[in-house]
This record gives C-alpha cells, structure tokens and sequence, in this order.
C-alpha cells in the first residue's frame, strides 16, 4: 500500500455466515485531502465496505484482506440521522460526551467548544442553555448534529454513509455544500458513499464504481461521468440528467 495512504485496505474480502462473498477482492486507499466517492446501486457492498474500514461490521461478517492501514484519527457521518442519534438524550448533551471522550477536556471546554461547533454549522445556540431532544429537531438539523460530533474529533478522515439520502434536496444541496467547505478549511480527507452519482460529483474528483461487492470501474469523476468504460457506470450515468463536457 502507498505510504501516502491515511486509510484504506488492499484485497477486501467479505463473507457472511454461510460462506457467501459479500464484497470480492477490493482495494481502497485514501490520502490527506482527497475526496473518493464510492458509488453503486443498494446492496453492492459500498456500506459493508466503509464499515470495515472503521471496525463496525455487523454481526456475522467475517473479514479477510491482504493489507490494511488504519487510523484511528477518523469519524463517520451515518446515513439516518434520527437513528444515529439517541432519541432519549438531549443532542447537546450528545456532543458534549463524544467532546469530552475524543478531546478529554474539562466540562467548561467541552461546553465552549460545542457552543462553538452550533454555531459554525448554523445550529440553534440556545440548545447549549435550552437542549432538546433529536425528535424535536428536523432532519437537516441531526444531521448537521451529526457533522458536529463528527468535526469535534478532529478528523484526518472523514466517512460518509450517503449522509444526505434521508433530506430533502434543498437541505442536501446544503449539507453537500457544508462538507465540501469544512474540508477546504480543515484539509480532512472524504470517503463518500452513496448510490447516486449525480451527488458523488457535487462532491467529489475521483470515483469508485461498485456492482455486486466489486469495484468494477474507477477513475476522475469527468471522465466516469462523460466517457464510462464499464457498462454499469454507463447505466449509472444514464439515470442523471445529461451532463455536457464543458460542465462535468
């Protein structure tokens, strides 16, 4: 594996219970300030794939890989917001343990700093006097709770599990926006997974085609957007709308 690589694994294997291969032979490597979007239709094995890399498989998946490199400096963006966070702990209150945990600071710091992360991620400041829980917020808004405990470690590698599938598309628009301007300003690398590639090229440069726990295609998202080698990223392509060469 390039000594470049922050994150990644070479020769992923993936097998379930009975023996089945789930994902087949796949290498992913991530550097400092890159983004990759890893896309593919549902149940390709994108998901199963971002979760070995940070340990959380599920129950039952057995793992098998030639090479791995991993840091422990990284945080994971999940797909529902509202499942993601405890529906019984008031969000502030959230932030403020995974501050507390990751940075080992002091109640008064702690506080300060998540008082700071609302109001960088345009949440309300009155949570750190008033907290509230995650059902009495929209879903933009655990979301970006969500991208605030993610930022509160101080990632070098940033996961995303189609982070913005459950918003509407004005608040995706949004958050897409919001990722792409914190890694401008922090320098954090971005794996970014989703099955819709219309959204894997607001946000990132280079893509990895997934079908049937296979990456079948990779390459710079221009290229894969107007000139697809494989006939699954043709198809992919087809299913957004037309996308001229000037403008991709």
């Amino acid at each position: 594996m390039d000594g470049d690589v922050i994150l990644g694994v070479e020769g992923l294997n993936l097998y379930d219970r009975a023996g089945n291969r789930l994902v087949r032979d796949v290498s992913i490597g991530l550097r400092a300030g890159e983004t990759l979007g890893l896309v593919g239709e549902s149940g390709s094995g994108k998901t199963l794939t971002l979760r070995s890399l940070v340990g959380l498989l599920p129950d039952g998946v057995r793992e098998e890989c030639a090479g791995r490199r991993d840091n422990p400096n990284c945080a994971m963006i999940f797909q529902n917001p509202m499942s993601a966070l405890d529906p019984l702990c008031p969000v502030f209150r959230q932030l403020c343990e995974v501050i507390r945990i990751r940075q080992r600071t002091n109640p008064a710091k702690t506080k300060a700093r998540a008082t700071e992360l609302l109001r960088r991620l345009s949440l309300p400041e009155e949570l750190a006097v008033s907290d509230r829980l995650p059902g009495s917020l929209s879903g933009g808004q655990c979301q970006r709770v969500l991208i605030a405990m993610a930022l509160s470690c101080n990632p070098e590698a940033l996961l995303c599990d189609e982070p913005t599938t459950a918003l509407d598309v004005t608040v995706q628009r949004q958050t897409l926006a919001l990722i792409g301007e914190l890694q401008r300003e922090r320098g954090f690398a971005v794996l970014f997974v989703t099955h819709n590639l219309a959204v894997a090229a607001q946000v990132c440069r280079s893509l990895a085609v997934m079908r049937r726990g296979e990456i079948v295609e990779r390459g710079p998202v221009r290229r894969l957007l107007t000139e697809p080698a494989h006939e699954y990223t043709k198809t992919l392509a087809r299913a957004i709308l037309p996308v001229s060469r000037r403008e991709a």
